[in-house]
């Protein structure tokens, strides 16, 4: 980034697997508390639990901090207008993620 010019980097993970949310959640937490200049997303992904483990999470990112997350429907293999996917965008409105 540097030697590019570049000031502030965005980062944006995808959990392709259910299994890969938290430690990915939990490393993109740990950048952004380290490094100034990269902006870390979370991911959530759509069979990650149930409600209140999706909320968990999601609060557990407010908390820490994250901004928003990665959601890709061709690689998370869902339609976004799923009725699945609105658990977790109602939990994003609810604890200002975007």
């Amino acid at each position: 980034m540097k030697k590019d010019k570049v000031d502030i980097s965005i980062n944006l993970p995808i959990a392709t697997r259910k299994d890969q949310v938290i430690s990915i959640n939990r490393k993109m937490i740990y950048i952004n508390k380290l490094e100034k200049n990269i902006i870390c997303f979370g991911t959530i992904h759509p069979n990650f639990g149930n409600f209140n483990d999706v909320e968990n999470e999601i609060k557990f990112l407010k908390e820490n901090k994250i901004k928003g997350i990665k959601l890709h429907p061709e690689y998370q293999n869902f339609y976004p207008d799923d009725w699945k996917m609105f658990k977790i965008y109602e939990l994003c409105t609810k604890y200002n993620i975007t």
